[in-house]
């Protein structure tokens, strides 16, 4: 799943949340969620374009606090391991997200983002009708 669809979600979820505490459980579990339906991932070079560029432009139309903050950054921390490991600083054994390491499935990779655009849309939506 493409980093910026964790993000929006994360942040939705926290917008709605009823603690940071919250956003940050509900954010850190969707992201498994969402590795589990099918998505194309990007290579690494396409998740840091398409994350630079959805924050430029959207984070001016979100409200953003310490929930939503909390939500986004919590939905996105696992992907943090995968850097490490296309950087080589960690194996692929070393995983110990459920998604990432094999001990939950990881959605089938599909030619399409059109699932992964009407989630982030759903998501921007919910963070829109907060503001």
């Amino acid at each position: 799943m493409m980093g910026i669809v964790h993000l929006l979600v994360g942040a939705a979820l926290g917008s709605i949340s009823g603690s940071k505490c919250e956003a940050g459980v509900a954010g850190f579990a969707s992201h498994l969620v969402l590795d589990s339906l099918p998505h194309r991932d990007l290579d690494l070079k396409g998740e840091v374009m398409a994350a630079l560029a959805a924050i430029v432009v959207l984070a001016p139309l979100i409200k953003l606090d310490a929930r939503v903050l909390t939500g986004a950054a919590a939905a996105v921390a696992p992907d943090l391991e995968n850097a490490l490991w296309r950087f080589d600083i960690i194996s692929k054994k070393d995983m110990r997200y459920p998604s990432h390491s094999g001990l939950t499935p990881h959605g089938p990779k599909v030619a399409t983002m059109a699932g992964q655009v009407l989630i982030a849309v759903a998501a921007l939506f919910l963070l829109r009708r907060r503001r």
